[in-house]
């Protein structure tokens, strides 16, 4: 059996269990045994095929957000492999079929609406400070810049914002949502590597925006302490949760600012 499948059946299990524990113990309190086991079951099993249900619809909206985030990787791939000229051209088809009024002017590429100079950094890594400025001083005078990189660490957007809007990034990910509105590509070619990408971690456990799960999640295991044969262990690991929670929403790592986007909307 395959870990989705056996996993899936698991989660399944654990619904059912779970409701009809729920269910048993609040109709036996006030109604027979035979009652009871017939209303716990039946609501287990509605609800079990609810559950199912929800998480065939979840798992294809995951699928398709895995596809997408495939996708989003290959084109930043052709973009980070890219020379500026390459660059030069791609946008410019890009800003045409967004209908984005620009002109180029050595090489560059002007947006005329609000006189901002485009600069690239691609890399296959975070996109830094230092480089933000080399490009501030590239640009002609009074003129503020957009610049597109792959990602950008907090400490390049807290730097942005500094300068009073003279300098403005988006990253690959708000980037990568202009190119499926406007179906304009870079030519994506087969890497002779396969690069995996790290997982941050302390971001991923430690970002702000999961307090509310880990909080709901430590509620839960302390609810089902009531029904349980053991329940220390549900109340030890609830509260660690709940207390987690705490920990993420006053401490905890916080997304990335919303990012301007250049392109018509």
């Amino acid at each position: 059996m395959k870990r989705t499948a056996l996993s899936a059946v698991l989660d399944a299990a654990f619904v059912f269990v779970a409701t009809a524990a729920v269910v048993f113990t609040a109709v036996r309190f006030y109604s027979s045994l035979t009652a009871a086991i017939v209303a716990a079951i039946s609501s287990a099993v509605g609800i079990t095929i609810i559950f199912r249900m929800s998480a065939v619809k979840r798992s294809a909206a995951y699928a398709l957000k895995k596809k997408d985030a495939e996708m989003m990787e290959n084109v930043l791939d052709a973009l980070s492999l890219m020379q500026e000229a390459a660059l030069n051209a791609y946008f410019t088809a890009l800003l045409k079929k967004s209908e984005t009024p620009f002109e180029e002017e050595n090489g560059r590429l002007i947006l005329t609406d609000t006189n901002t100079e485009i600069f690239y950094y691609f890399t296959f890594g975070e996109t830094y400070e230092g480089r933000i400025i080399e490009f501030y001083k590239q640009a002609e005078k009074g003129r503020n810049i957009f610049v597109f990189g792959r990602e950008f660490s907090e400490k390049t957007y807290a730097l942005s914002k500094r300068f009073a809007g003279r300098i403005k990034l988006l990253d690959g990910a708000g980037l990568f949502l202009a190119m499926k509105k406007y179906d304009c590509f870079p030519e994506v070619k087969p890497l002779s590597f396969t690069a995996k990408r790290k997982i941050n971690l302390p971001k991923a456990l430690f970002s702000k925006r999961r307090a509310r799960q880990y909080f709901l999640y430590g509620l839960t295991m302390e609810f089902f302490s009531f029904f349980v044969f053991y329940p220390a262990y549900y109340l030890i690991f609830g509260s660690a949760l709940v207390l987690f929670s705490i920990v993420c929403y006053f401490f905890g790592i916080k997304d990335a600012p919303p990012q301007e986007n250049p392109f018509r909307e």
